[in-house]
């Protein structure tokens, strides 16, 4: 028997997007909704102002919209969304499921998310981890960064590797925002490749061993 998913990513707090993913998301035949980050619009001229931009339209708009839903939302922020605000998402136990670093069941198989990136030139910074310990910064668009939380340790590969524990590979739906490096998905607009090789060489290594 089918089990078919509505994805989306990187609606960047657009109503009128998600007016449309609501609308879609009652189709009988769609059983349940993953987002995979960038939940919020930019706004504001301080860091605190955005950061209260962001959490009216979680509140006031995202949470209770998609509570609307009779049918399981998975989520994950991304990293254009203040990770101060995080603690509004991880308080849901409706329908609404944050799912970073956490295996839930989708139907026969389990979802986990990750909403950490590699290093990028911007100055936002709550959503960025080496991808390991060799890796180097990319060179910077700002003379500072912007953190809304203290900086989380550790690498992407360190996270990916913990993952394998979390839930058998071969059975999990994997939600990252970081595309993987060198493929039709992390290409910007200049022509260059920018997305996650850590992430590339997980799907790639369990790939082998699940096929081996």
């Amino acid at each position: 028997m089918s089990y078919k998913i509505l994805y989306t990513a990187d609606l960047h707090g657009n109503k009128e997007f998600y007016k449309k993913l609501i609308e879609k998301a009652k189709d009988a035949e769609i059983k349940a909704v993953v987002i995979g980050g960038d939940l919020c619009p930019k706004g504001g001229s301080t860091v605190e102002d955005g950061v209260a931009v962001q959490r009216e339209f979680l509140e006031r708009f995202f949470i209770p919209e998609l509570s609307k839903l009779k049918k399981d939302i998975f989520f994950i922020m991304g990293n254009d969304d203040f990770r101060v605000n995080e603690t509004i998402l991880k308080e849901q136990n409706n329908n609404l499921k944050y799912i970073h670093k956490k295996r839930f069941s989708l139907s026969s198989k389990n979802i986990v998310g990750y909403g950490f990136v590699n290093p990028t030139p911007f100055r936002l910074k709550d959503w960025e981890k080496l991808e390991d310990e060799k890796q180097e910064m990319p060179q910077q668009l700002h003379d500072y960064e912007i953190r809304t939380v203290k900086k989380e340790e550790g690498t992407i590969k360190e996270d990916l590797d913990n993952f394998i524990k979390l839930s058998n590979p071969k059975k999990t739906i994997y939600v990252m925002h970081a595309p993987p490096f060198d493929t039709k998905l992390d290409v910007i607009s200049e022509g260059t490749h920018v997305g996650c090789k850590a992430i590339r060489s997980f799907i790639e290594k369990q790939r082998l061993v699940h096929n081996s």
